[in-house]
C-alpha cells in the first residue's frame, strides 16, 4: 500500500513540476538529459562544460525536453572567448514549442548584439521581438562570463537577471508581463559564430525549474478597467539628477491609487527655459503599475541596480530615449503622451540637499511621503547613506509614515527628538497642524536653549486647514544645529478675522 501510494504521490507531482538539471559533469550530452538538434557542432571539453566546436561560420543549436513554464526559474552559465556581435551571440531558449530552436515559438535570452547587451526576446516562428532590452554595453567585454538567471510566475510577468564573473549578486535587467505563450516543450541553447570563432562558446549548469501548463489552473483575471488618470493619480517619488560615475540619471513616479494603472505611453519630461517641454522619455508598451508601488525609469535599470544594490523586489524599467537633467535645478514632469495633460510637476534643487551632503554626485532627492505636497522643499529629503543614496523602484529611505491628526491641538510633533544625520532614521522633524478654517498666515521660528534665534523656518506662509511643515536641523547658516532642546515658535494671523495666536513648542535635536 506504501508503495502505491509513493507512486502515486511522484506521478501527482511529476503531472505538475518539471525540471532540467545539467552540469555536464558526465562528459556527454546524450543522457541525463538527452540534448538534440545539431549534435555534431558540440562536444563536452575537458573541464566538462557543453562547448560548440566547428570551423566555419554556422547557427548551431541543441535542445532537450523540458514542459516548466508556471513559476518557473531558468539559469545557465555562458562564457564567450570573443567580444559579441550582431554576427556572434548566444542564446539561452528558456521555453521552445518546437526542438528546431531557429524557428520555434517561445522565449530566449540573447547575449550579444550590436549594443552589446543581454535582452529577453519573444520569438514567433522566424519573428523575434525584444520584450526586455537589458542594459547597453553589459557584455562589450572580452571573454564574457556571465550567469543569466529569468523568472515567470503565473501571471507571466518575467524577470531578467545577470550576474558577471566578478559580480557577488544578481542584476536585474529588466521585467515584463507577456503571455503570448502558456505552454513549454523544450529548452536549449543557440550560438551564431563567424569561422573565427567556432569554439568560442561554453554552457553550464543549465538548471531549470517550474511546474506545467495546466489550462484547468490558469487563473481566471477580471479585465481591468482603467479609469482616466486625475492630476495626483501619479506622483514623482525620486529624482537623481546628478549621477555618480557608475551609476545614470533616474526619475522614480508613484501610482497614488487603489487600482492598477497602465502606464504605456505616458511621458517622463523636462520644461523648456521658454516654458515649452521637451521630448521626453516614453514609458513602455505593456507598463502597468499595481496600486500604491514604484517604479523607477532610466536609461540602463542594470546600471543602477548594481550600483545601489538594489533588492530584486525593486521595480526599474528601462527607456529608449533619456533627457539629460540639469544638475542645479530643472522642472521636470510625468504627463500623457500629447504632453497637454500634467500629473505632477516637480521643479527640483540641488539646496534642497542635507548640508551634511558634500559630494551630491549620486544622490537622489526622495519624497518624503506621498501625502505631502510635491512642491514643497519640506516634503524632500536626501536619500540616506545606509542605501548608498538612492533607492530606485523601491519604497524611499527617507520615507515617514503621517499619523492622524490629534483634534485637541492645532500644533504638535510626529515624534519631538530627531537626528538629522541623514542615515535614514528619524532624519526630520515633522510638525503637524489642522486649522478650524482657512486663511491663517504664519511664521514660525526656532530658538535654542538660550533664547538664540538659529532659523527662521517660514515666513509668511498660508497654511492650508491641514498639513505636515518639516524642520531638517539646519540653521541659518546652512550648518547643522547642535545636539540639544530647541524650541519652535509660531505666529499665526488671520487677517479675514483679525485674530493673531501663538504657540510654543519644544523638541530635541539627539546625536542617536
Amino acid at each position: 500500500m506504501r508503495t502505491t501510494s509513493l507512486i502515486l504521490l511522484l506521478l501527482m507531482y511529476g503531472s505538475t513540476f518539471a525540471q532540467v538539471s545539467d552540469n555536464f559533469s558526465d562528459g556527454n550530452f546524450s543522457q541525463n538529459p538527452f540534448w538534440q538538434g545539431k549534435t555534431e557542432n558540440f562536444i563536452v571539453n575537458e573541464n566538462k562544460q557543453l562547448q560548440l566546436n566547428v570551423l566555419v561560420a554556422d547557427t548551431s543549436y541543441l535542445s532537450t525536453f523540458s514542459e516548466a513554464i508556471k513559476n518557473g526559474q531558468w539559469q545557465a552559465s555562458i562564457k564567450i572567448n570573443y567580444n559579441p556581435s550582431s554576427a556572434n551571440y548566444a542564446c539561452f531558449y528558456l521555453v521552445a514549442k518546437s526542438p528546431k530552436l531557429p524557428i520555434t515559438h517561445g522565449y530566449y535570452v540573447q547575449v550579444g548584439n550590436t549594443a552589446d547587451e543581454i535582452s529577453l526576446y519573444r520569438q514567433d516562428s522566424l519573428s523575434k521581438v525584444k520584450i526586455i532590452d537589458g542594459a547597453d554595453g553589459r557584455v562589450n567585454t572580452n571573454p564574457v562570463d556571465v550567469c543569466i538567471k529569468v523568472t515567470r510566475d503565473s501571471l507571466s510577468r518575467w524577470k531578467l537577471y545577470s550576474k558577471l564573473q566578478h559580480e557577488t549578486e544578481f542584476i536585474l535587467e529588466g521585467s515584463v508581463t507577456d503571455s503570448t505563450y502558456k505552454e513549454s516543450h523544450y529548452t536549449g541553447v543557440l550560438c551564431k559564430n563567424s569561422a573565427s570563432v567556432g569554439k568560442a562558446y561554453f554552457f553550464d549548469s543549465i538548471q531549470v525549474e517550474g511546474g506545467k501548463y495546466d489550462k484547468k489552473e490558469e487563473p481566471v483575471l477580471k479585465p481591468i478597467v482603467y479609469e482616466v488618470l486625475q492630476e495626483g493619480d501619479l506622483l514623482l517619488n525620486e529624482v537623481l539628477f546628478n549621477s555618480a560615475e557608475n551609476a545614470e540619471e533616474f526619475i522614480e513616479i508613484y501610482n497614488n491609487t487603489d487600482r492598477t494603472i497602465d502606464v504605456s505611453g505616458l511621458k517622463i519630461t523636462t520644461k523648456k527655459t521658454d516654458g515649452s517641454l521637451n521630448a521626453g522619455a516614453a514609458i513602455p508598451n505593456g507598463t502597468q503599475m499595481l496600486p500604491k508601488s514604484y517604479l523607477a525609469l532610466c536609461k540602463n535599470p542594470s546600471v543602477d541596480s548594481l550600483y545601489y544594490n538594489c533588492p530584486i523586489t525593486s521595480n526599474f524599467i528601462a527607456v529608449k530615449t533619456w533627457m539629460a537633467l540639469n544638475n542645479e535645478e530643472a522642472t521636470i514632469l510625468i504627463c500623457n503622451a500629447a504632453k497637454d495633460t500634467v500629473y505632477d510637476a516637480l521643479v527640483y534643487s540641488n539646496k534642497w540637499h542635507h548640508p551634511l551632503i558634500k559630494n551630491e554626485q549620486g544622490v537622489s532627492l526622495e519624497r518624503i511621503n506621498p501625502n505631502l505636497p510635491t512642491q514643497a522643499s519640506g516634503s524632500w529629503h536626501s536619500a540616506s547613506s545606509e542605501v548608498n543614496y538612492a533607492t530606485p523602484g523601491y519604497q524611499n529611505s527617507q520615507y515617514l509614515e503621517i499619523s492622524d491628526v490629534e483634534k485637541s491641538k492645532e500644533f504638535w510633533f510626529q515624534q519631538e527628538n530627531f537626528t538629522p544625520n541623514n542615515d535614514g532614521d528619524n532624519d526630520a522633524l515633522l510638525i503637524n497642524y489642522r486649522m478650524e478654517e482657512n486663511g491663517w498666515m504664519s511664521n514660525i521660528t526656532i530658538f535654542d536653549a538660550s533664547g538664540q534665534k538659529i532659523k527662521g523656518l517660514y515666513k509668511n506662509y498660508l497654511l492650508s486647514t491641514e498639513g505636515i511643515l518639516l524642520w531638517d536641523g539646519t540653521t541659518d547658516d546652512n550648518t547643522c544645529a547642535n545636539i540639544g532642546l530647541y524650541v519652535i515658535y509660531v505666529e499665526l494671523f488671520n487677517a479675514n478675522k483679525g485674530e493673531t495666536k501663538r504657540h510654543k513648542l519644544v523638541c530635541a535635536v539627539s546625536g542617536k
